[in-house]
């Protein structure tokens, strides 16, 4: 059976999401461990407006304030879902997780109302599984700002792979 795969996001954002946490991890870290907090509330303080090592200090803080809706972001768009034979393998960059095709009870389709924080109102698609266990959770990808047919071909394609995994075992 051949492996596919959905990605929730096009490559640019993904690498401009991680371009940014890179960005907020780095600010981050140069404030804790070469400059330390108490120095960059004294240079925001005591510098004037303008000057360089105030404009610095200031570019820091904007990295920390852009570093966690970055990392979010990143999540959210490094996302991936993998039809295997074995099951369905979803990684994101803070969790992996295989899910065997016996242990699946239902695959839906859902509308997330307010579903991107950004964009309030706008709901957004997402295939959501149900396990023999009771657990549900949508998958990483594929995701969409509309229920179209791309993503009901894949939501297809997961339930006739997932039919015929589960036929050949109790056959």
């Amino acid at each position: 059976m051949q492996t596919i795969e959905y990605r929730p996001m096009s490559r640019w954002w993904l690498w401009s999401a991680a371009v940014a946490s890179a960005a907020g991890v780095f600010s981050f870290c140069w404030v804790t461990f070469v400059l330390g907090w108490g120095a960059l509330g004294e240079h925001v303080a005591e510098r004037p407006r303008g000057s360089a090592q105030n404009q610095v200090a200031v570019l820091l803080l904007i990295g920390l304030i852009i570093a966690v809706p970055a990392l979010m972001g990143l999540n959210f768009a490094a996302g991936l879902t993998r039809l295997q034979a074995d099951g369905i393998r979803m990684s994101t960059p803070l969790r992996r997780r295989l899910v065997p095709w016996h242990d699946i009870a239902s695959i839906s389709g859902e509308e997330q109302e307010n579903g991107v924080p950004w964009r309030r109102g706008i709901p957004l698609y997402r295939i959501r599984l149900t396990l023999r266990s009771g657990e549900t959770f949508c998958l990483p990808a594929p995701v969409s700002g509309e229920f179209d047919s791309a993503l009901e071909a894949a939501k297809g394609e997961i339930i006739r792979r997932w039919k015929a995994a589960t036929a050949a075992v109790h056959a």
